[in-house]
């Protein structure tokens, strides 16, 4: 799978975290030790502790394939020079990464919650809160996406500077080549002839300055 494709995974399965972790921290904090209790009055029963397992396990796994390949990369690079231009560039652009990857993750997780908290209710009956149930969840949901956001993309920081590092390093150094210079038209190259400028240094005969 191309890395674009994993990198688009990734992020839907951070957006699925954020959306998890955000909507328990919400019920918890509106709830406190009658968390459980309003899960089960808003809905949410066995198939919600299915999907939390799912997202935990699927988080973990997307985990540990990541360590693992920061791993690989770190050993691979060990003992190589670093481009230090590059590595400044990417550490300037990283805000601008988390900043994306913070809105991406924020408005997915909110659009999973909205359509996650209707259904439930709709389930069992209950009325619709609609739009609604965004006023309580914004404050909680957005430190939340931007804390995944930030792993998300200090990993993806670290993974391209280690990548550029192995590229620079496996890259055929030039040989520099011996300068040249243009050869002149109006210039003749041609070495003259060994004849004629043995007969150019010699004097006329004595008997051609008699006459």
């Amino acid at each position: 799978m191309p890395r674009r494709m994993l990198d688009r995974v990734a992020v839907a399965l951070l957006s699925l975290a954020a959306f998890v972790l955000g909507h328990d921290l919400l019920f918890l904090l509106a709830s406190g030790p009658n968390f459980r209790i309003a899960l089960q009055q808003s809905g949410h029963g066995a198939v919600w502790d299915t999907t939390v397992m799912t997202v935990v396990g699927a988080g973990a796994v997307l985990a540990g394939l990541a360590m693992r390949r920061l791993v690989a990369l770190s050993q691979a690079a060990r003992g190589l020079g670093g481009p230090a231009a590059a590595s400044h560039r990417r550490r300037a652009h990283l805000l601008g990464h988390v900043l994306g990857l913070w809105a991406v993750i924020l408005a997915t997780a909110l659009v999973l919650l909205v359509v996650n908290e209707n259904l439930e209710r709709a389930a069992i009956g209950l009325p619709l809160p609609g739009l609604g149930v965004l006023l309580h969840a914004i404050p909680i949901f957005a430190p939340v996406a931007l804390a995944v956001a930030l792993v998300a993309a200090l990993y993806g920081w670290r993974r391209d500077v280690l990548i550029s590092r192995l590229a620079e390093a496996r890259r055929p150094r030039r040989v520099p080549t011996a300068q040249t210079y243009p050869r002149l038209p109006w210039v003749n190259r041609r070495p003259g002839s060994n004849v004629g400028r043995r007969q150019a240094g010699r004097a006329p005969p004595s008997f051609a300055l008699g006459r």
